[in-house]
């Protein structure tokens, strides 16, 4: 199911016996939510404004959302250098 709370409520009150699940698209989904804005909130924390072209936080937007091992050699590199810095270690926990 979804993560929102009413389906949960409601399945719930009309099957109290049923285990609830969140599928796998809704798991990921909202990973990819909450990494998405760790990320936006460091870009404003350290910047004082949203993301532009050549931020190195706006540049890894898409990248991040990358599984592993789909990633090619440039982008791990610009992951792992993105990563390196000290200010970006709650977007590396996050990831």
């Amino acid at each position: 199911m979804d993560a929102f709370a009413g389906y949960k409520k409601a399945a719930t009150d009309v099957l109290p016996e049923a285990t609830t699940v969140m599928d796998p698209f809704h798991v990921v989904a909202l990973v990819g939510t909450k990494l998405d804005e760790t990320r936006r909130r460091l870009q404003t924390e350290i910047y004082g404004r949203r993301g532009h072209s050549g931020d190195d936080l706006y540049g890894i937007r898409k990248t991040i959302r990358t599984r592993v091992g789909l990633l090619t050699d440039k982008q791990k590199h610009h992951l792992n250098s993105v990563f390196a810095a000290d200010n970006h270690a709650a977007l590396v926990v996050c990831w």
